[in-house]
């Protein structure tokens, strides 16, 4: 249930990424860039091909973690290099586009010597939500939540990444959690059949 546990975790964080992300409408401009979690005390180094693909890479408990964000295709991937294993799971709405969450300009001002534009979020439980966006790297440099900083851009390169860099790799065995979640939904969820999926 450990390795399970983990690989929820790492997707919940790799959707947080792909929210902040989502409030500039996916990163604009190809890139490479490091961006810090500072609620976990992490960072992630994350590729744009500013087409609509994201790819990150974290150190967590001495591991990489991989996820790669096609935001076109509304599909999150994290790959498992150790178990062989993709999990396949659909893309939330950018934090921007939540309906349950008014949102408002909040002007321009220069953020961690980037110049840019913020939006400003509220939640029908009244929390708030900051996102400042560079207007020169075309992706979010700061995010807040209720004056706390949940993430900010560390270094920024403008590159042209490798496409390779956005594909899946070969041979790995997927696992769906969108097939999984309807299955749930409907009530004809097989916990052991999961438990399964995710042995080695």
């Amino acid at each position: 249930m450990r390795k399970r546990s983990s690989r929820v975790t790492l997707a919940v964080a790799a959707l947080a990424l792909a929210n902040s992300a989502g409030a500039a409408n996916y990163p604009s401009k190809a890139y490479e860039a490091t961006i810090e979690n500072v609620s976990s005390g992490s960072s992630s180094h994350t590729w744009s091909d500013g087409k609509g693909k994201m790819r990150s890479e974290t150190m967590l408990a001495g591991v990489k973690r991989v996820s790669i964000l096609d935001f076109n295709a509304k599909m999150m991937y994290s790959i498992d290099d150790q178990q062989k294993s993709i999990t396949k799971m659909p893309l939330s709405e950018p934090v921007d586009q939540d309906p349950q969450t008014q949102w408002q300009e909040i002007g321009s001002k220069v953020v961690e010597g980037h110049p840019c534009t913020g939006k400003r979020g509220k939640s029908k439980d009244g929390s708030l939500t900051e996102v400042w966006t560079g207007t020169d790297t075309g992706c979010s440099v700061l995010v807040s939540s209720n004056g706390k900083t949940i993430m900010k851009l560390k270094s920024w390169s403008a590159i042209q990444p490798n496409p390779s860099l956005f594909s899946l790799p070969a041979g790995y065995k997927t696992i769906d959690m969108g097939e999984m979640m309807k299955k749930m939904q409907a009530g004809n969820f097989d916990p052991q059949a999961m438990q399964k999926l995710y042995q080695k």
